[in-house]
């Protein structure tokens, strides 16, 4: 196997067509080593060591060979890409595949072919290429013929530094008649494998940044080309305390996007925190209770699902002034009152920038937005219908209540007790409160002795004496007897009948043993 060329090798050879070095051991060549070949079209050297080195020039060139067309450099050693093929205006193919290659600028591999209508391929397939750099304003648009890149097999980064490439595949298909890319969706690698780099956005390509950009190590710090962004990631990070920017990293980007959504955060950054040219600030899903300040050069700012209940004059003011294109503020603890006035005022002057029907009173369903300053702020005398109204209504409740007990006093309280509601209200004595007697003692006039001596002086005497109605001492003389018997009846809690055979043959005894069961049955029926 051949390890190197001696630079008299070809020499005077200018009539030679191709060249096969293929499969040796060659690991370098010196840039002069093929002196001037006219003739030249093919030249092969795949399956070496091979290398450019340092050289600035290599032995293939427009002054060495201006008649090549193909060239095969496959499965080497090389690590760049050779830039003096651009100027080879015969160029037909060039096959670089599995080398080390790891970046190429597209400039690079475009020739200056003359000829039309013969598309130029360039092989860069199974390298090590991760970045692919395009500049369209380096880039022919007008062309008959097209460069094919293949780049199969390349890992390729899918961050900030892909952004040229993504732009192109996306956006400049003007260009598609000067360069492809084979295959045309072009894989991503590392974090973001699996992902075609056709499909994502440009915003989403981003880079971790060299040096911390918080006073909290845990966040994460990216810059972003697309719009030299600096993206400070400090999600779900647990954070109880807002971390400080650092402002030497902040300083270096036009746009600073601080992501601080979902920790237990219960204020928000404050004039001294380093925030103060920030344009993006999530803080959704905290705690925070209440705002004070704002960065002047915010543009959007998330504060929903927190535990906001009012916005102060102040910060509505600063909002007012700002630049805000987007507010959220959905799902907070909103009051609903007087002090509410101007916020929903702002809201509803703000619609378009600002989630307001997500915006709703605390515990109901209204939408602030909706409620104006009557609404909020109710007069004296409104506020005072509102109060008085319910109590009036239950005072004329109590009234009629009280006037239907008074009216039906007696059958309310036997309908209550004999049901066993409410039975602490009242004793059972007090049912029959309003009766003159405890007891009517009804007997017959031949008994009159009997009960005299052994019932009513018994019942009449004691520590706790019954007040008896009695037919000699309480019925009133001129008075119809059986009208007596029923008043008598009436006045008096219970009725005591003698019954002897003398009651049971008198015919006054029937008639007051007969008003005593109506006037029990008319109870019962009342119970």
């Amino acid at each position: 196997m051949i390890d190197s060329i001696d630079q008299l090798l070809f020499k005077n050879m200018e009539n030679l067509v191709e060249i096969n070095l293929n499969y040796n051991r060659i690991v370098a060549l010196d840039p002069n080593s093929l002196g001037y070949k006219p003739s030249l079209t093919t030249f092969s050297m795949s399956h070496n060591g091979f290398d450019f080195g340092s050289h600035k020039n290599i032995f293939l060139s427009v002054k060495s060979t201006p008649n090549l067309k193909r060239v095969d450099l496959s499965w080497n050693n090389i690590s760049r890409y050779p830039n003096d093929l651009n100027g080879i205006l015969t160029i037909e193919s060039v096959n670089m595949g599995h080398n080390v290659i790891k970046a190429i600028k597209v400039s690079s591999v475009i020739t200056k072919k003359v000829s039309d209508n013969i598309d130029v391929v360039i092989n860069l397939d199974s390298n090590k290429i991760s970045s692919i750099q395009v500049n369209s304003d380096e880039l022919p648009i007008t062309r008959n013929w097209r460069t094919v890149v293949t780049i199969r097999n390349n890992p390729i980064i899918c961050d900030c530094h892909a952004l040229s490439l993504a732009k192109f595949l996306q956006e400049d298909h003007n260009l598609d008649s000067c360069i492809q890319f084979e295959p045309k969706e072009v894989q991503c690698s590392g974090s973001m494998a699996g992902k075609i780099l056709n499909d994502i956005k440009p915003s989403d390509l981003t880079c971790l940044t060299n040096s911390n950009c918080t006073s909290n190590r845990d966040c994460a710090c990216l810059s972003r080309s697309y719009d030299d962004s600096l993206i400070v990631n400090c999600s779900k990070r647990g954070l109880t305390d807002i971390p400080e920017l650092i402002s030497d990293e902040s300083s270096k980007y036009d746009q600073i996007i601080v992501h601080l959504d979902g920790n237990n955060l219960k204020r928000s950054p404050g004039e001294y925190d380093g925030f103060g040219n920030v344009t993006e600030l999530y803080l959704q899903k905290n705690k925070i209770s209440n705002v004070t300040w704002l960065p002047t050069s915010l543009k959007v700012l998330n504060l929903s699902e927190n535990a906001l209940s009012y916005i102060n004059l102040g910060v509505l003011k600063l909002l007012n002034e700002s630049k805000i294109g987007n507010l959220s503020l959905g799902s907070n603890t909103w009051n609903c009152d007087c002090k509410a006035s101007s916020f929903a005022e702002y809201l509803r002057s703000h619609i378009k920038q600002i989630d307001s029907w997500d915006i709703k009173c605390n515990n109901t369903d209204k939408k602030l937005v909706n409620l104006n300053k009557k609404d909020l702020c109710p007069t004296n005398l409104e506020l005072t219908l509102t109060l008085a109204l319910p109590i009036l209504f239950i005072l004329l409740l109590i009234a009629v209540a009280a006037t239907l007990y008074f009216k039906y006093k007696k059958e309310i309280l036997i309908w209550l007790y004999s049901n066993g509601l409410f039975l602490f209200l009242f004793e059972e004595d007090e049912i029959d409160e309003d009766k003159i007697y405890d007891a009517f003692i009804s007997y017959s006039h031949k008994d009159e002795d009997f009960v005299t001596d052994n019932i009513i002086s018994t019942l009449e005497s004691g520590e706790q004496p019954y007040k008896l109605c009695i037919h000699v001492r309480d019925f009133i003389p001129g008075e119809l007897i059986h009208t007596q018997i029923l008043n008598s009846v009436k006045s008096s809690r219970r009725t005591i009948v003698i019954l002897s055979t003398s009651f049971l043959e008198s015919v006054w005894g029937k008639l007051e043993f007969k008003t005593a069961h109506t006037e029990a049955m008319l109870e019962e029926e009342l119970e």
